[in-house]
């Protein structure tokens, strides 16, 4: 037992700094490791910390631009939208003045209306607004070009005086390709001497109205080709024996047509024979042997007649 103290004794103080040594080793180490530790956990933390922000700011970058897309899209409507609302605008705007042209064309001339549409509306086409001219009033050629159409087909070739007496002919104005020309039935009263003084070859027949009630003496003087003087049925001045102008009574000759040739036979109920009234005839002989007493004033009829049996 002694033996043991006394080693004990002599390795004590060697044992006791073995010990202590450990143990400062121990200390020292663990301080180590708890550093170690401790800055690990730091700079996991840290690190963290960091992806913790960067996730932070990857989120409000994602929120902004959320953020900004739907204001784009707030901002930038639907491109099918704004054309159709476009369209609409577009039509009621074109209703609108198409309603206003044409409360405006009533009291502005037509070509006011085509410069005013070419400034309202630059995308109107022309045809529309040449359409809608259709109802503008006529301008003031267009109802000169109307009096001179009506005053063509209410003139007419005759010549009339205030009296109501034809004194002459529009030559450029007759048309006589019938052979006929029918007086006027209308103002007009009668005809003077020498109406046709001027020569008409293309006319073969005249024909008088009722209303005529005055032939003066050489009427139908210029009319070389007259074959026949017709009178309406009606007229109480005048009257016709087979194309020959007589009076109303059928016993004065008046008037013989100037085409005829070769001879005569004066109707037996004829009692005068007017001045002039075989001036210009073509004829050869004048046979009076069927009538009873006669008075003949033409010079011409006195030449011609035949009266011995």
């Amino acid at each position: 037992m002694e033996a043991c103290l006394e080693i004990y004794g002599f390795y004590r103080p060697i044992i006791k700094r073995t010990i202590v040594g450990m143990l400062c080793v121990a200390i020292l180490t663990g301080a180590v490791f708890s550093r170690k530790a401790v800055g690990t956990k730091e700079y996991l933390s840290a690190e963290k910390q960091e992806e913790t922000r960067n996730d932070i700011a990857v989120s409000k970058m994602e929120k902004i631009v959320a953020a900004g897309s739907q204001e784009i899209i707030v901002s930038e409507p639907d491109k099918t939208v704004m054309t159709e609302a476009k369209d609409n605008l577009a039509e009621k705007e074109e209703t609108i003045i198409a309603a206003e042209s044409k409360v405006s064309i009533v009291d502005v001339p037509k070509n006011t209306i085509v410069d005013e549409a070419k400034d309202v509306i630059t995308d109107k086409p022309k045809d529309t607004i040449v359409d809608e001219s259709d109802d503008i009033p006529k301008n003031d050629t267009e109802e000169s070009e109307d009096a001179k159409k009506d005053i063509a087909e209410t003139a007419t070739p005759f010549l009339i005086d205030e009296a109501g007496m034809l004194y002459g002919i529009n030559e450029e104005m007759l048309d006589c390709r019938s052979g006929v020309l029918e007086l006027p039935s209308e103002n007009c009263v009668g005809i003077r001497s020498h109406a046709f003084i001027n020569g008409f070859t293309d006319i073969y027949e005249i024909y008088i109205p009722s209303n005529i009630s005055v032939i003066e003496t050489g009427a139908f003087d210029g009319i070389d080709n007259l074959f026949d003087i017709m009178v309406e049925e009606g007229n109480i001045n005048y009257t016709s024996i087979d194309g020959v102008l007589y009076d109303e009574e059928e016993i004065t000759l008046l008037a013989f047509p100037a085409g005829r040739t070769g001879g005569y036979i004066v109707p037996t109920q004829t009692e005068r024979i007017a001045a002039n009234a075989f001036a210009q005839t073509g004829l050869s002989v004048i046979d009076i042997r069927d009538c009873g007493t006669l008075l003949i004033e033409d010079d011409r009829a006195t030449q011609l007649v035949r009266c011995e049996q």
